[in-house]
């Protein structure tokens, strides 16, 4: 890359730690759903737990990208409130199996539903200021983003 495109790039890396803390703040947010307020990241931890029955806590944790610490609170806090059963492995007490209840498995297919409804909305906004092409453009790049902190972040906790 040459020295020109980079001071022109540069200024725009601004808008990722925005749309990073906005996503981090979205998150962490609350909803309702039938009386118990989940954040974003515990219903997302559900419908995961829904779409994969019988995955480990350990699973969960890789596919969220989380500590087993950060991922056992999340499956806890579920558990108490009705929404996942854990079950142990025979001839493995350390080995959990997590399941979502009925009630949660229907909060997460609402959300589901919830979800791609926002999604489209937002969609059909970008396509009202982008082309198509721009959209698809974007996705391509930020898959490349993901990929190369997935990789930055493997060799810092190995320490390479």
């Amino acid at each position: 890359m040459n020295e020109n495109c980079l001071d022109r790039l540069l200024p725009h890396i601004d808008g990722l730690y925005t749309f990073a803390l906005l996503m981090r703040a979205e998150m962490e947010s609350t909803r309702d759903y039938g009386g118990h307020e989940l954040t974003m990241a515990e219903t997302h931890t559900l419908i995961l737990i829904a779409d994969h029955p019988g995955i480990s806590l350990g699973g969960v944790a890789r596919m969220w990208n989380r500590t087993l610490g950060a991922a056992s609170r999340n499956v806890d806090k579920l558990s108490r409130m009705g929404y996942v059963t854990k079950d142990t492995v025979p001839g493995d007490r350390r080995t959990l199996r997590l399941t979502a209840t009925p009630e949660g498995a229907a909060i997460a297919a609402e959300h589901k539903a919830y979800d791609r409804r926002r999604v489209a909305e937002q969609m059909q906004a970008l396509l009202g200021r982008h082309t198509e092409e721009e959209i698809w453009a974007f996705f391509e790049v930020m898959e490349d983003m993901i990929e190369l902190m997935k990789e930055r972040k493997e060799e810092s906790d190995y320490g390479i």
